[in-house]
C-alpha cells in the first residue's frame, strides 16, 4: 500500500514499495479469518469455562442420544397405532382385505388340517348353515299354512268361476235350441221322439262323466299340493327345528345378553329360575314370569338338572315353550339333552381372560355370607396371593369348558391337541361375539337367530331403548369398585408387570384361544355376511 505522508521538514519521506493486486485481497481474507477466530474463541471462552468444557460436551451428546431413543419410541408406537393383521395358518385360507375397523394386531394359529371335531358335538349345526326361519318351528308352520290355505282358496275360487262360464254357456245354448224349435213347430214327432232319446242318453252320459272329472280334479289338487310340499323340503335346506343355545360364562357380560333377550325381546329361556334355588322343580314343565323375563320350569346349571329337563319333555313334548337355552355348561347340555333329531346352535359372548380373572376376584371379594361361593379368606387376600394359590383362579376355563375338562376331580394337564380341538370347535359350531364389541355382537346374534323381525304387535321403539339400557347404560350384576381393585386393575393393564406376565402364564392356552377368537369374529361377520 503506497502511502503519502507530509513529514518534518527534518524528517525525509519515505514511501513503501507497490504491491500486486493479488497480494492485496490476500492480505485482506487473513486479516478477515483472524479476526473471527479470535471473536469465536473470546465467545466461547465466555460461554463455556475452560475446566466445564467436557462435561457441556457430554451433556450435548446425551441429550442427542435421549432425542434418538425418544424417536425411534415414538416411531414403533405409531406403526402399533397403525397396523396390519399378522395371520400364520397352516391351513390355505384365502388372504382377505379388511377396513380400518377390522384391524386389530395379533398372531393368530390356525389348527391344523386332520383336526375334528368330538363326537358329542355332532348334534350342534354348523355356523355356516344359517337357520331360514326363528325357533320354535311352530311358527313358521302357522306361517307355511295360511299360504296353502291362500293358495287353495284361490284354486277354488278359480275353479267355481269355470264352471259358471260353463252353465252360462249351456244356457245359451239352450235358448238357441228352444228358438229353433219354436220356429220348427212342423217338425215330424217322429224327429221329436229321437230327439227326446237323444237328450236322455247324453244326460246318462254327462252324469257318468262328472264322477270321473271330480276324481280328476281331486288327484290334480293332491298332485299339487304334494309337488308344492317337495319343492319347500328343497328350499328349505336348514335345520329350523335346531335350538339356539348360549353358552354363558361367568364375569363375561352374558347377563346382559340374557337380560336383552328376555326383556326387550320377550324370548322364553330355559336355564334357571331365581326362585327355585334350593327348591324341587315341578314334575310338569310350565313358563314363570319373574319381573319382566319369563324362564321354563327347568334347571340347566347342573347334570341332574338337565337329565330332569331331557326326561319331562324339554324338546319334544313341550318344545314349544322355550326360545333358548342359556348354560354355563355347553359339552353337558350337547352330550346329555340332544340327539339326532333334537339339535342346537351355539353362541357366545367371550371376554379377555386376564379381565374376566380380574373381575371374579373383585365379584368374589364382595359376596354376601348367605351366597354358596362365598369364601371368607378371600376378604383380606392380596391378588398375588390368589393367582398363586387360591382354587378359584381360573386355570384355562375357556379351554376346560368346551372339551367338558370342568368337571374332572383333578385338573388334567392341558396339551397342544387340546388348544386346536377347541380352535376347531370354535370355528364350526360357535357363533362368536366379543364383550369389546358387545353392541355388535348383540347384532349379529339377533341377525343370525333371525329375532330381528319384529312382530307388528312390538314396539320398535321400546326395543331399542331397552337394548341401549342393557348393553350401554350399565352392566348387569357389575360387583362395585374399591380402590385396591383400581390399583391392582392399573397393575394388570400394563403388559410388562410381573402380575400380568404370571396370570398370563397360568392361563396360556385360554389367551391364545381368545385371540384366535378375535380373528373368528372378523372371519364370521365377513363369511357369514352377518355386518
Amino acid at each position: 500500500i503506497r502511502t503519502h505522508t507530509h513529514p518534518h521538514p527534518s524528517q525525509s519521506i519515505t514511501t513503501n514499495p507497490p504491491i500486486s493486486r493479488c497480494q492485496e485481497l490476500n492480505n485482506k481474507n487473513q486479516i478477515t479469518y483472524t479476526h473471527t477466530t479470535h471473536t469465536l474463541h473470546h465467545t466461547m471462552k465466555k460461554m463455556i469455562p475452560t475446566q466445564n468444557r467436557e462435561k457441556q460436551i457430554l451433556y450435548i451428546l446425551s441429550i442427542l442420544i435421549l432425542f434418538i431413543f425418544g424417536f425411534n419410541n415414538y416411531m414403533q408406537e405409531w406403526k402399533l397405532s397403525h397396523p396390519t393383521t399378522k395371520v400364520t395358518s397352516s391351513t390355505k385360507d384365502p388372504p382377505r382385505e379388511r377396513t380400518k375397523k377390522q384391524q386389530y394386531h395379533v398372531e393368530v394359529r390356525h389348527p391344523p388340517e386332520g383336526v375334528g371335531v368330538p363326537l358329542v358335538y355332532e348334534h350342534i349345526v354348523d355356523v355356516v348353515n344359517r337357520p331360514t326361519a326363528p325357533y320354535p318351528p311352530g311358527r313358521d308352520d302357522k306361517k307355511k299354512g295360511k299360504v296353502r290355505r291362500r293358495r287353495r282358496r284361490r284354486r277354488l275360487e278359480e275353479k267355481e268361476e269355470e264352471k259358471k262360464e260353463e252353465k252360462e254357456g249351456e244356457e245359451e245354448d239352450a235358448e238357441v235350441e228352444d228358438a229353433d224349435a219354436d220356429v220348427d213347430v212342423d217338425a215330424d214327432a217322429d224327429a221329436d221322439a229321437d230327439a227326446d232319446v237323444n237328450k236322455e242318453e247324453d244326460t246318462d252320459l254327462n252324469d257318468l262323466i262328472k264322477p270321473t272329472t271330480d276324481i280328476d280334479e281331486k288327484e290334480e289338487e293332491t298332485e299339487e299340493e304334494e309337488e308344492e310340499a317337495e319343492e319347500e323340503e328343497e328350499e328349505d335346506t336348514s335345520d329350523n327345528t335346531a335350538i339356539p343355545i348360549f353358552w354363558h360364562i361367568e364375569r363375561s357380560g352374558g347377563s346382559s345378553i340374557t337380560r336383552v333377550l328376555g326383556s326387550c325381546l320377550s324370548l322364553v329361556q330355559a336355564s334357571a329360575i331365581p326362585s327355585f334355588y334350593n327348591h324341587p322343580l315341578p314334575t310338569m314343565l310350565s313358563v314363570a314370569r319373574i319381573s319382566d323375563q319369563k324362564y321354563v320350569t327347568v334347571d340347566l346349571t347342573a347334570p341332574a338338572g338337565i337329565h330332569h329337563a331331557k326326561n319331562t319333555g324339554l324338546l319334544t313334548t313341550f318344545h314349544y315353550l322355550t326360545d333358548l337355552i342359556v348354560t354355563h355348561m355347553p359339552y353337558t347340555i350337547a352330550q346329555d339333552l340332544l340327539d339326532g333329531e333334537h339339535k342346537g346352535r351355539l353362541f357366545v359372548l367371550l371376554r379377555h381372560p386376564i379381565h374376566m380373572a380380574l373381575s371374579l376376584f373383585n365379584h368374589l371379594q364382595h359376596l354376601p355370607q348367605h351366597h354358596p361361593q362365598f369364601d371368607g379368606t378371600l376378604k383380606n387376600m392380596q391378588i398375588h396371593d390368589w393367582v398363586l394359590h387360591h382354587p378359584t383362579f381360573p386355570d384355562n376355563i375357556l379351554l376346560r369348558t368346551i372339551l367338558g375338562y370342568n368337571h374332572d376331580p383333578f385338573p388334567r394337564a392341558l396339551t397342544e391337541v387340546d388348544l386346536n380341538t377347541a380352535k376347531y370347535i370354535l370355528k364350526t359350531k360357535v357363533i362368536i361375539g366379543l364383550l369389546e364389541q358387545k353392541g355388535p355382537s348383540m347384532e349379529r346374534f339377533m341377525n343370525y337367530f333371525m329375532w330381528d323381525d319384529h312382530s307388528p304387535f312390538q314396539n320398535q321403539a321400546r326395543v331399542d331403548e331397552c337394548m341401549e339400557r342393557a348393553l350401554h347404560w350399565g352392566w348387569y350384576h357389575k360387583s362395585p369398585p374399591s380402590d385396591y381393585y383400581d390399583h391392582f386393575r392399573q397393575e394388570v393393564m400394563n403388559e410388562e408387570s410381573s402380575l400380568f406376565l404370571l396370570m398370563k402364564q397360568k392361563n396360556m392356552f385360554d389367551f391364545e384361544l381368545y385371540e384366535y377368537a378375535k380373528y373368528l369374529f372378523w372371519w364370521q361377520g365377513m363369511e357369514l355376511e352377518l355386518d
